[in-house]
């Protein structure tokens, strides 16, 4: 969440929100061909929490599934992928409750 105010102040408000517009485009495709009906949040706070550029390549590794015929298995994918990443940087996709 910092880094996305480091955007703002060093980039100026322009490039925050081409940023934030990337970011609800894979959020968008996330929902539509990678959710089970239980990733909803699990996938809003990857999206938010995770750096644009990181997003991106992780993207990449999930479209390799769009093969994967049943979409809970596609979503199971897609979820494996980002808790790998957000375990091995350090990030929490949980909600605290």
């Amino acid at each position: 969440m910092l880094a996305d105010f480091t955007i703002l102040k060093d980039s100026g408000a322009e490039a925050f929100q081409e940023m934030i517009l990337a970011k609800m485009a894979i959020l968008r495709i996330l929902l539509a061909e990678y959710n089970d009906g239980r990733k909803k949040n699990f996938y809003c706070l990857a999206v938010t929490l995770i750096p644009l550029s990181d997003l991106e390549q992780l993207m990449h590794q999930v479209r390799q599934s769009a093969e994967i015929p049943m979409q809970k298995e596609r979503a199971g994918h897609a979820a494996a992928i980002f808790r790998k990443y957000s375990e091995d940087n350090g990030i929490t996709l949980a909600l605290r409750r």
